[in-house]
């Protein structure tokens, strides 16, 4: 468990996290997070997290085309975290995870609003574990309920270079229809063992605009 989760345990947050949703290709991927937006925005607000700016890029271009309405925010303080949790249901909001403020919990006691629940989509995973647990401390923050889900496609660098093939192999033997996707433990599993091997085999985490540079810049062997 990494800082963020063990800052942010279950036992002391509102947030639920639900199985990763595992596509085939990027393109399914990018089909299957627009219409969870679409769904997510008619019952609660949507926040939108991506690690790196060129997928912050992309997934604002698929949500324009989609022609869904966003804002991107870009610094965090108390009144935005209290209009993300308090403004008028269906809106979305994207922002890189990064910039998400680190804090401890502000009180176990805070009055949580359980008639609101915000949706956390992650536009992907990061190759290490505590980048995506990041989000998970910002979340056990807001003053309601929230639900959290990353999105996986096998053209990922981090699924191509630790887990392609026998998650292919996997996916196959579980006769996925190309568009859509999985949501299965032993997948989410996978994923885990993959980031657990890049955490051993990194030589830093600097940041970066993409993915693929990350493992270059941070991996170069």
């Amino acid at each position: 468990m990494g800082i963020f989760g063990f800052l942010f345990g279950k036992e002391t947050t509102n947030c639920v996290s639900q199985t990763d949703a595992v596509f085939l290709a990027h393109e399914a991927k990018a089909i299957g997070f627009t219409k969870a937006v679409q769904q997510a925005r008619e019952r609660s607000n949507v926040l939108v997290g991506c690690h790196f700016a060129d997928s912050l890029n992309e997934a604002c271009g698929i949500l324009d085309i989609a022609k869904v309405p966003f804002q991107v925010c870009e610094v965090w303080e108390e009144k935005a975290k209290r209009e993300l949790a308090e403004s008028e249901i269906g809106s979305v909001t994207v922002t890189m995870i990064e910039s998400l403020p680190f804090q401890s919990f502000d009180s176990l006691n805070q009055v949580i609003d359980e008639s609101r629940n915000l949706m956390a989509f992650g536009y992907e995973r990061h190759p290490l574990r505590e980048e995506d647990e990041r989000i998970s401390g910002f979340l056990a923050n807001l003053p309601c309920k929230s639900t959290m889900k990353f999105f996986v496609s096998l053209d990922d660098p981090l699924v191509q270079l630790f887990a392609g093939p026998s998650m292919k192999r996997l996916l196959q033997a579980l006769d996925m229809d190309p568009s859509e996707s999985i949501e299965n433990d032993i997948v989410a599993r996978r994923i885990g063992q993959a980031q657990r091997k890049i955490e051993q085999a990194a030589v830093s985490n600097n940041r970066t605009e993409s993915m693929k540079a990350w493992f270059d810049t941070n991996m170069p062997n």
